[in-house]
């Protein structure tokens, strides 16, 4: 991590479908997070396997009108500069399946490990929230939830910019 790089945050299909039923998208922290990436102050990342799961819970909950919901999602992601990662290495996967016990989160959380990102934010209590296998010292990546995560990104925007500011002094 470059302590002046904007914060790098990985969605989990927890966090997008959440931002996607929120009923007052002002107050949704996914959606404090979508408007952070559009104006480029994080860099957000999610996985091929977390798009594929957002995509099946909202088949399963809208039927026939998730399609429009669909188009709605992608128009969203664009919008956010939300970057999908290529798939995780197999090692990094069952590095990740030892922390969660559960093959689709481990493939979620190794794509987020190998992309670097300081954050994984998520509502999934089950398997990581508040797991303790997963952050230091066994990984670099925190595990937040989206009200936790935009706080953390917020703090670290302003910290971050400091900085920069401050090494420009330093010139």
């Amino acid at each position: 991590m470059n302590a002046l790089s904007p914060p790098k945050l990985f969605l989990d299909a927890s966090l997008i479908i959440a931002a996607i039923f929120s009923r007052n998208a002002e107050e949704s922290p996914g959606y404090g997070l979508f408007k952070l990436g559009e104006a480029g102050l994080v860099h957000l990342y999610t996985s091929e396997d977390a798009l594929r799961e957002t995509q099946g819970v909202l088949t399963e909950l809208l039927g026939a009108d998730a399609d429009r919901i669909k188009v709605l999602l992608a128009e969203n992601l664009a919008m956010a500069n939300i970057t999908v990662t290529p798939p995780p290495s197999a090692s990094t996967v069952s590095e990740c399946y030892e922390m969660t016990q559960y093959r689709p989160d481990a493939k979620i959380l190794a794509a987020a490990i190998e992309r670097n990102c300081e954050v994984f934010v998520t509502y999934d209590k089950e398997h990581l929230l508040k797991n303790p296998k997963i952050g230091p010292p066994n990984t670099r990546i925190v595990v937040m939830t989206g009200g936790e995560s935009k706080a953390w990104a917020i703090d670290q925007i302003s910290v971050r910019s400091r900085l920069k500011a401050a090494q420009g002094r330093n010139r």
